[in-house]
């Protein structure tokens, strides 16, 4: 019996050996199987984990082809202190404070975003999150948990932002960046200080006409030198940002006076005239400035920005390369001028415009020999308004080329009608403005409109004025060699009024000059005045170039400038402006 009972017991303990190795070989069956589950899961969250014994000072990272870790660091090597040294030096005090924090208050869950550099020195942004082991006296003893390289995200939001804050050509903020900056200038002094805050407005003069005989990418160029310019002068303590086109915001603070900063915008002002711009470095340009002062203008950004830009504005009509400080009256000027444009744009939409046209008669044949066309403006309520009151507001609102091309095609028209009628004089002439003849797709207009009509390019003259041509020398030339090879007649108004009109007789083809004005008036009465003109008459003449006499309205200054062999003559001794002119009068000359 007790031999039975003996095997019977080492039967049981076989049994629960036997027991024991199935239990052991399933535990480490399934250990393997959740190791590899635990390892593809690792592998695949691109995250890393980590694993910090405060006691033992012990850490673990782990990061699966992540490139966060250096190369140089191996398996086991990891410490909280070389973990730190890899930290971004921008960040490490801020990291720091949170773990310190952490530990302290000892509840909660541990986050950190910072910087760590990785394989090839590359710094990857870092989202660490993670959970705290307390002792029994609730002091953390152990953290443990991730690491998410976060970069990708990082450098979405910051492309994102910069492309909502800043410029993209010059790097510069932009016009909501300048909001924000305003704002927080005002969150930071709180609500009983009031800062003195300077808003100024910077325009290129003239730079649309870089963009359209340069292209672009020139003009795109001298923006790109514009904000460099300006940061150099300005340095970084002053808010800078590019808010439109070719137009510019500065925003400072705390300045000593009005005065002195209007010293300080002068004395930009002189060292950008005095700069070179360009791919060649061969522009020379100049600028205009407008000023609104807070709280003195506006307690807000879009007021303080609308009168800085009144301002600006009030600079370029009074002259450009000037700087003004707004006042109250510039607003009431600002909207009679938008009313003003307004008024044009439904003139134009209305058909409320006319041509009149002038006699030019040939002091030689004694007769008509062109027309000057004239355009005339029967406002519904205002019944005449002079085109030396809207031509500007419409040449500064850009209105020009649209009332221009109307312009041409009514003089094409009437012209075809005349030579209908078999009473085409030898020419009509038009004024064209700086914009117009610049800007705008001249010679293919004239072009197809000599075709549509029937009319010769000899049988127009296109008259330019000085000051259209002074701003951009280079495209002017252009422009009119291109409709002198296609015939037409070129002439040079206001002769004299400028400073380079010898200059520009000089170096464009014009046919004609047509002589101011301000020559004839006292030309019957003054000797001086006389001497004036007979030495521009001969010296037109010795460069092969006619001179027709403006505002002639008396026989006395006929009969003299036909002495001095004028060519041609016009002004109300031989009619007003009319719709229907006399065709070809003969005159008693």
């Amino acid at each position: 019996m007790s031999c039975l009972r003996a095997d019977s017991k080492d039967n049981r303990k076989d049994a629960e050996k036997a027991d024991n190795r199935k239990v052991a070989d399933f535990l480490k069956k399934q250990w393997v199987k959740d190791y590899h589950a635990f390892k593809m899961m690792l592998e695949g969250a691109k995250d890393g984990l980590w694993f910090w014994d405060i006691e033992k000072d012990i850490y673990r990272v782990t990061f699966q082809n992540t490139g966060i870790m250096p190369e140089s660091v191996k398996p086991g090597e990891e410490s909280i202190k070389l973990w730190k040294s890899l930290v971004h030096p921008e960040d490490i005090e801020l990291v720091e404070e949170n773990i310190e924090n952490f530990l302290k208050h000892r509840e909660g869950i541990y986050e950190n975003t910072y910087r760590v550099k990785g394989k090839n020195n590359k710094y990857h942004w870092i989202y660490s999150r993670g959970v705290g082991k307390t002792d029994e006296e609730g002091n953390i003893i152990q953290l443990a948990g991730s690491h998410t390289d976060i970069t990708q995200q990082v450098e979405l939001n910051d492309k994102l932002y910069r492309m909502a804050y800043y410029d993209t050509l010059t790097k510069l903020p932009n016009g909501e960046k300048a909001r924000n900056h305003f704002t927080d200038i005002l969150n930071s002094q709180g609500k009983e200080k009031k800062p003195s805050i300077a808003f100024i407005y910077v325009d290129i003069d003239h730079f649309s006409y870089i963009n359209n005989t340069r292209g672009y990418e020139e003009g795109n160029q001298v923006l790109r030198e514009m904000a460099d310019f300006l940061r150099q002068f300005l340095g970084t303590k002053v808010f800078l940002a590019r808010v439109s086109a070719d137009e510019f915001i500065i925003i400072i603070k705390n300045f000593a006076t009005e005065i002195t900063l209007g010293e300080k915008i002068q004395k930009y002002t002189k060292a950008f005239g005095e700069s070179k711009f360009g791919s060649e470095k061969d522009l020379s340009l100049t600028c205009s400035v407008g000023v609104a002062i807070y709280p003195k203008n506006g307690a807000d950004y879009d007021t303080l920005i609308q009168r800085a830009n009144i301002a600006l504005y009030s600079a370029k009509r009074n002259g450009k390369n000037q700087c003004m400080f707004y006042q109250e009256e510039m607003s009431q000027k600002a909207y009679r001028l938008i009313d003003q444009m307004q008024q044009i744009k439904k003139g134009i939409e209305n058909e409320e415009f006319h041509m009149v046209y002038q006699p030019i008669v040939d002091t030689t044949r004694g007769m008509i020999q062109g027309l000057e066309a004239l355009i005339r403006w029967n406002h519904p309520f205002r019944g005449f308004v002079s085109p030396g009151e809207f031509i500007p507001i419409a040449e500064e609102s850009k209105q020009i080329v649209p009332i221009e091309r109307w312009i041409l095609e009514e003089v094409y028209r009437q012209c075809a009608e005349w030579k209908e009628e078999d009473i085409m004089p030898e020419f009509v002439s038009i004024n064209l403005s700086g914009r117009g003849l610049i800007e705008s797709d001249l010679v293919e207009s004239l072009t197809d409109l000599g075709v549509k009509y029937g009319v010769a390019p000899s049988e127009i003259e296109l008259e330019i004025t000085e000051t259209a041509v002074m701003n951009c020398m280079t495209r002017a030339v252009e422009v009119l060699a291109k409709l002198k090879a296609l015939g037409f007649r070129l002439a040079l108004d206001d002769f004299g009024t400028g400073y380079s009109s010898l200059n520009y007789l000089n170096q464009l083809p014009f046919d004609r000059v047509k002589l101011d004005r301000s020559f004839i008036n006292d030309i019957d009465q003054s000797e001086r005045q006389q001497f004036i003109v007979k030495a521009i008459i001969t010296l037109c003449h010795n460069l092969e170039t006619e001179v027709i006499a403006e505002g002639v309205e008396r026989q006395t200054q006929q009969k003299i400038l036909k002495t001095m062999h004028c060519d041609y003559i016009q002004g109300y001794l031989y009619g007003r402006p009319e719709r229907k002119p006399k065709g070809t009068e003969v005159f008693v000359l």
